[in-house]
């Protein structure tokens, strides 16, 4: 299930780091042990204010 966003940006000191936007319907997002969230890249990025990324959340499958 998409649930946000997420953009490469570099901190004004040059740092690079990974800024997180969630969806309002998803919020407040609690994490339990058997959700996992995973960032995939946009391909379809057009623009370069278009996320770079696309944040989804799962569940975990149980193991047997």
């Amino acid at each position: 299930m998409r649930i946000g966003a997420a953009w490469q940006n570099i901190s004004d000191k040059g740092v690079p780091y990974i800024s997180l936007g969630f969806s309002e319907d998803i919020l407040p997002l609690i994490i339990t042990p058997d959700k996992g969230i995973a960032l995939f890249p946009n391909d379809d990025k057009k623009e370069d204010k278009d996320p770079n990324f696309t944040v989804v959340m799962s569940k975990k499958k149980k193991k047997e």
